[in-house]
């Protein structure tokens, strides 16, 4: 699973550098593709120099305690600030589901066309209660509601900059788990996405603490800790399931990286059965854990978003088969290129007034259809196109949801906001340069990641991590998705590079990792 993963990964950022399927807007080739170089070089060869590490050394304790916490709480500070600076009036569900919640919170009902949305997404209704705090809040602090979404996304990205460092510290030294947070707050902290309330960043936190917590599970040996971490751990994935719905694949990488671990060879066979036997029952618990707790976050969700939920209609909602027939769907992208497997109106309209079975007739049809106009080859061509639409986006679809793109100014003003947007929005004169850099940082991550999942010294803690980029991967592959999709998974990657990349050195060196 790991090599499978590792070479996916090299493929993806190999291809996305020199022929990118385009996403929201394109990057140039002749730009990225030197700045990769420069990273990968950098990161295969660069040295901290002496005298700094011996400084590093002599503040090891005050470090070793203070530095990880310090640049997650720093990195989210700015972060947060930068959000702010750049913050717009979005569109799209993130828009529909706020004017859900402020006509909610005013006291008045929700009309009918709201419950027929809610019918067709009814994971949404989880982010609905999520605006409806962020109203209450904004209440009372005398805030905009999306500057309190701001606030909470700087959390859960100072949560998530913590876990990683936490996470890494121990297993790759200092250097790396701060190398890691400092790659994490360019990815994630400085995008647009920070500025909107929306599902991606919120459950973050959930998905990487969820691996850590998975890892800690099989790395300890009493029993009682070892069922609270995994405990844990299922109940994260409960919590990131339910604000979105694509973490649902770690529950799968979770069971599998349990079952895998517990058939580790070993001489004592009988040990290896208990280990087994664990194992399944972990796996069974864990499984018990996430319905019972996804069940019950659906309740206080449905409940503390003070919708009808009589009128929420379960026979609206569209049956698996229909997502995997728009996963199969592709259509021009109005910049250029090729979308594949987003959002189609059409698919929507297919649909509308069929009953379930009608309705996955009808996805049949148009599964078979695609696949008899393509044939198999064609298919394959298609998935492997789309596998690098989707992770070949370093900006993570950021500007493309709806009409975001079309925005041509934040709600505030001032030199500093100006500095920002022209950082951060397509119009800017600084953009360009912006998006190239961050496209060489990402494809680079996800270049060294891979080249390290194949030739790095293997290691428990990237099965798991591995489990869930490819549970990521087979997601986005199968049903709708974009590379926003893959954003709440940037920080295990990430984590996942950290991971090998040492090891990768030190093989290069002819030695061991190089912490």
């Amino acid at each position: 699973m790991v090599l499978l993963a590792g070479g996916a990964l090299v493929a993806v950022s190999i291809t996305a550098a020199v022929h990118p399927h385009m996403g929201l807007l394109s990057f140039r080739a002749l730009v990225v593709v030197p700045l990769m170089a420069v990273i990968v070089v950098v990161a295969l060869w660069g040295r901290v120099p002496a005298a700094v590490g011996r400084r590093l050394a002599d503040r090891g304790r005050w470090l070793d305690a203070g530095v990880v916490p310090g640049v997650a709480v720093l990195g989210a500070a700015a972060s947060t600030v930068a959000a702010r600076l750049i913050a717009y009036g979005y569109g799209w569900d993130a828009h529909t589901l706020m004017q859900f919640a402020r006509r909610l919170h005013g006291g008045f009902v929700l009309e009918p066309y709201a419950y027929d949305y809610l019918s067709l997404y009814p994971n949404t209704i989880a982010m609905l209660a999520i605006d409806r705090g962020y109203l209450a809040l904004g209440d009372v602090f005398g805030v905009t509601p999306q500057t309190v979404a701001i606030a909470v996304n700087g959390l859960c990205l100072g949560v998530t900059l913590w876990i990683v460092g936490r996470f890494l510290r121990p297993r790759v030294g200092l250097r790396w788990a701060v190398l890691a947070q400092l790659v994490v707050i360019a990815l994630v902290g400085l995008s647009p996405w920070m500025s909107v309330p929306y599902t991606d960043v919120p459950a973050m936190p959930f998905v990487v603490g969820a691996v850590a917590l998975g890892v800690r599970a099989v790395d300890v040996e009493v029993p009682w800790r070892r069922i609270l971490f995994w405990s844990g751990a299922a109940l994260s994935v409960a919590v990131a399931y339910i604000i979105k719905s694509t973490p649902a694949v770690l529950l799968v990488a979770l069971v599998l990286f349990a079952l895998v671990v517990a058939l580790e060879p070993t001489r004592d066979r009988p040990s290896r059965r208990r280990r087994l036997v664990r194992a399944v029952v972990a796996s069974l618990g864990a499984g018990a854990v996430f319905a019972v707790g996804s069940a019950g976050l659906t309740s206080l969700a449905t409940a503390t978003s003070g919708i009808d939920a009589s009128q929420v209609r379960p026979d609206v909602t569209p049956p698996v088969m229909w997502w995997l027939a728009n996963g199969m769907n592709s259509k021009p992208n109005p910049r250029g290129g090729t979308s594949y497997g987003t959002y189609d109106r059409a698919m929507v309209e297919g649909i509308s007034g069929r009953t379930p079975e009608e309705a996955t007739a009808y996805a049949r049809s148009f599964i078979h259809d695609r696949w008899e106009g393509r044939g198999a080859v064609g298919t394959a061509q298609f998935y492997g196109a789309k596998t690098v639409w989707n992770w070949g986006d370093g900006m993570f679809w950021a500007w493309g949801e709806g009409g975001d793109l079309l925005i041509s100014s934040p709600r505030l003003s001032g030199p500093a906001v100006d500095v920002m947007w022209s950082v951060d929005n397509p119009s800017g004169a600084a953009y360009p340069a912006r998006a190239d850099l961050t496209q060489a940082l990402w494809l680079s991550v996800l270049l060294l990641t891979g080249l390290g999942a194949l030739l790095g010294r293997p290691r428990r803690e990237v099965l798991l991590l591995a489990l869930v980029l490819l549970g990521a991967a087979g997601f986005t592959l199968l049903f709708q998705g974009r590379s926003r999709y893959i954003f709440v998974f940037a920080p295990v990657v990430v984590m996942m590079c950290a991971l090998t990349l040492p090891s990768l050195r030190g093989r290069r060196n002819g030695s061991g990792a190089d912490h």
